[in-house]
């Protein structure tokens, strides 16, 4: 069901004093509900969006995947349908990033919109999910031709992700399995657009008790890097603070 209400004309008593009672007639507005994702994830040591192209009205413009919520939906429910639909695989993290107040189309007509930013690992993506649907994993440093307020959301959306990220290690839900710690570290400075000190970052990375080291190696390099799993006992995405791998914070966010 896409509309939330309906455009009907009904009748109130407003009572201007006691003994005389007004009747006005009060219009409700028919409000479409919907959800806009914005999608990141770790593909090829990068940080990527995913965009989707053309639309409703025709034009052949990339744009945020969207979608109406559902008469027995929840925004959540209908963004995380969105994103399996997509991709192929389940959201490994969403969170509303705002609420619009509500953009007034037609006279009586209203569309509120709820706005999600949705982390989905690069490594577990099914490469021919999607494909009709026109979507495309893209590089933030090369976007193709976006409304500005498009652009403007991205940001907002990349600031927030940074800040989240330095406060829970919810970005481990963009790597494989296991993993190494130049990896972690590529992923990191992806995200926060930097180049974090490597040995400080491996060091305070490892005094969290977080990773456990396997007995395997990455052979791609000469010397081997070795792999690492999360401890699920202590991993929770929103919870174990790694603030202090990133001691300098307000430089990367603003805050």
């Amino acid at each position: 069901m896409e509309l939330i209400g309906h455009s009907v004309t009904g009748s109130t008593n407003i009572h201007a004093d006691a003994e005389y009672p007004v009747r006005a007639h009060v219009r409700k507005a028919r409000v479409l509900l919907t959800v806009e994702c914005l999608a990141f994830s770790f593909q090829y040591d990068a940080l990527k969006i995913l965009l989707f192209k053309g639309g409703s009205n025709g034009l052949n413009k990339w744009s945020f995947a969207q979608a109406v919520v559902g008469e027995n939906e929840s925004p959540d429910d209908t963004a995380r349908c969105l994103m399996r639909g997509s991709t192929g695989i389940s959201t490994a993290f969403l969170e509303q990033l705002h609420t619009s107040d509500g953009i007034i189309k037609l006279p009586g007509e209203r569309v509120v919109s709820v706005t999600y930013i949705s982390l989905m690992n690069g490594f577990k993506l099914d490469e021919n999910a999607g494909n009709n649907l026109g979507n495309k994993w893209f590089h933030l440093d090369k976007l193709p031709k976006l409304r500005n307020d498009q652009r403007e959301m991205i940001n907002c959306a990349i600031n927030h992700l940074r800040y989240k990220a330095a406060l829970h290690p919810l970005l481990f839900e963009l790597l494989p399995d296991r993993f190494t710690i130049p990896q972690v570290q590529n992923l990191y400075d992806s995200v926060y657009n930097a180049q974090i000190d490597k040995r400080n970052f491996s060091k305070r990375l490892l005094s969290t008790g977080l990773l456990i080291k396997t007995a395997d190696k990455d052979r791609s390099s000469k010397k081997g890097a070795s792999y690492y799993q999360l401890n699920k006992d202590l991993y929770n995405p929103r919870s174990l603070s790694l603030i202090k791998l990133l001691p300098n914070l307000h430089t990367f966010t603003g805050r």
